[in-house]
């Protein structure tokens, strides 16, 4: 019943992630019969469905493609073409933005994560197995997918912890966007293999009032926070 995640006004336990998230599992391997090494784009606002979208793939034993709902049309449709994915998550709000004849589109706040599936799918992977393809920022060309496995992962993961000595008493905070790599395994996925309490803000609201970022640490009592060089220029 510990707190997993707090954003903005909503919070979720960890008993309370783990029942969504499963949920989410069952339903799409129940209707799309997604394999291991499948990609599943999750374009979604940064919220708790980003956090349930990408447990969920892992959960089903697939593999996530991180996409930014901001970003320009030719490089959402780029990646798609790249992937080769038949199935995308994300909001209702961005449906529109995918065009008809491509991959399947799910809205995930449509889906009912509330059947209260408890149990944990059977899902076999290895280390060897694709965990998530993170795309470079294609300022100088086409974007890049990296092929990140289970094993890369689950090293850096181990390593953050090690090197920020993060535990389960410790109390992270994140504005980073989730579609790079610091904020996507630094922000979010290290407080969860930690097992600690994070707080989540969206880059914009920091943009906007750099002084959030102190306020909010102050007000939840975070110990351990980061971001690049210009975020302390701010």
């Amino acid at each position: 019943d510990s707190i997993a995640i707090v954003y903005e006004k909503s919070k979720l336990t960890y008993k309370e992630l783990n029942e969504k998230v499963n949920a989410l599992a069952h339903y799409l391997r129940n209707n799309y019969n997604i394999q291991p090494d499948d990609l599943v784009v999750v374009c979604i606002e940064r919220s708790e469905y980003m956090l349930i979208a990408i447990l969920a793939v892992l959960k089903a034993g697939a593999a996530y493609v991180p996409i930014d709902p901001e970003y320009p049309i030719d490089r959402i449709n780029y990646i798609l073409s790249d992937t080769n994915s038949k199935l995308v998550l994300t909001n209702s709000i961005y449906q529109d933005i995918f065009s008809e004849g491509g991959p399947h589109v799910i809205a995930v706040e449509e889906v009912d994560l509330s059947a209260g599936v408890s149990s944990n799918l059977a899902t076999i992977v290895s280390g060897n197995n694709l965990a998530y393809v993170i795309y470079t920022s294609g300022t100088t060309g086409n974007p890049k997918g990296v092929m990140i496995s289970h094993g890369n992962l689950i090293q850096n993961l181990v390593m953050i912890a090690y090197a920020f000595e993060t535990d389960q008493a410790t109390r992270g905070m994140s504005w980073l966007p989730s579609y790079h790599d610091m904020g996507l395994v630094g922000g979010l996925l290290n407080p969860l293999f930690t097992g600690c309490p994070s707080v989540f803000m969206s880059p914009m609201a920091f943009l906007q009032k750099p002084v959030r970022w102190l306020r909010t640490i102050s007000n939840y009592g975070i110990t351990i926070s980061g971001g690049p060089n210009f975020a302390y220029d701010l």
